[in-house]
Formats: structure tokens, sequence, C-alpha cells
């Protein structure tokens, strides 16, 4: 059975709000729920495990908005050292031979998830990409079919990586996030999910789904959430 993990236990400081990330409401609905609903909008009529990982006290804020015998909740005390730490939280449900795929919650989507999805389910690893040069995203760089580096707030292409990650295999992530947590592999102080595929490169060939600027919008700060939405943050 395919999981789905979304690490919400971060700041969200650049949203210039008191209510976590994760909680802030676009359209009446919490921005968690948006990202899933439109990474996947028929996700709730199949069998996957979505697992949702929070800071202990965002838990009963966060779970009076779903509930559903396909979720579970993974908590946190505090702020983790990054989102891949936070998914790491999550090792338990995830390190075996059943596909994964991570999803932030700061962004919408507006495409043909089924298509998009075979595609991607098609690699071995993969990740959704698109073009930009802002330097707030991560990228990466191809060689023929197969990724040859990643780089987080670093330009070294013209492909963004969306907040969308996949394996094949759940435990292919844990491993390769084990060797970067032990090499202490950090950009501006956080362990991002980006960079462990430095670390699966060798063994795997990771590859791509190009996907238009259109199909995805990041609403990460308070001026690209209120560019979306039109209205004040709630």
């Amino acid at each position: 059975m395919m999981n789905i993990v979304m690490p919400m236990a971060g700041l969200g400081t650049r949203m210039n709000s008191q209510v976590p990330k994760h909680l802030i409401t676009i359209q009446g609905v919490p921005l968690f729920l948006k990202a899933l609903n439109t990474f996947w909008p028929t996700i709730w009529q199949h069998a996957v495990n979505i697992i949702f990982v929070v800071q202990e006290q965002h838990l009963a804020a966060s779970q009076q908005h779903i509930q559903d015998p396909n979720v579970q909740w993974v908590t946190v005390n505090g702020v983790t050292s990054g989102p891949a730490a936070t998914v790491m939280a999550a090792r338990h449900l995830i390190d075996t031979e059943q596909p994964l795929f991570t999803l932030n919650c700061d962004q919408v989507f507006h495409w043909d998830a089924p298509r998009r999805l075979q595609q991607m389910t098609e690699h071995a690893a993969g990740v959704f990409v698109f073009p930009s040069q802002d330097e707030k995203c991560s990228y990466v760089r191809m060689e023929g079919d197969c990724a040859v580096e990643f780089a987080e707030k670093q330009v070294i292409s013209h492909w963004a990586l969306t907040g969308v990650h996949y394996w094949r295999e759940g435990r292919w992530f844990v491993k390769s996030c084990e060797q970067m947590m032990q090499q202490d592999v950090r950009v501006r102080g956080e362990h991002y999910i980006s960079m462990t595929y430095n670390h699966l490169i060798d063994d795997v060939c990771v590859g791509v789904v190009r996907v238009d600027e259109q199909e995805t919008q990041l609403v990460g700060t308070e001026q690209e959430l209120l560019q979306y939405a039109s209205k004040k943050i709630t």
C-alpha cells in the first residue's frame, strides 16, 4: 500500500501569522487539506496510508479538520531540524518496500492527477519539476534521464522541484536520509528532503516529470498566499 507523508512541523515564519502554516485557511480550507486534495482529488477513494507529522501542540487543532481511517498522525515535540527530519519521525511507518510520496503543505495543484501520478510511478524514484530561476526553490541537474545533482536554495539548472518527492520503496528514502543526517548535510541550518536524493543517485536512477508552471502554485509565503487567495490570511 502506498504511503503519503506530509511534514507539518515547521515554524512557517514566512507567513507572518500566529497560526501554524498548515492550518492557515484558503477559501475556508486549511492549507494542508488544500494541498492534499488538489495533489490527488480522488485520494480518499483509494487504499493509501496518509500520514501527517505535526507538533504535539498542534495535533488537536489539526485533527478537527479530518477524521478518516486512512489517516495516521505522528507527533514531534517542537521544531525539528528540517522537513527531512520531520518525515523521519514516521520512519516506523515508511521504512518498507511500499511506495512513498512526501508532499509539502504549502502548494496548490491544477493538474490531471491520475496522468501525472502514473508518469511518476513509472520511475524508481523521482520529482516533479517546473521551469524556474527562483532562488528559494530546490533544483535538480540531469544527465540523460537520470538526476546527477540536487541543490537547495541554489539554481543549478532551469528545473525547480515542486514539493512532491517519490520513491518506489520507502526504505530508500530512510537509508539516504540517514546518510545525509549522519554527514549533517544542511542548507541554512535545515535538513531538506531534496538533498537526500544526492545519497541515492549512485544506486537508483532518480527521474523527473516535467510540469507546466500553471500546474502547481507555491503558497509558502504571505505574498504568495494572498496572490492566490486574493483575500487576507485568516
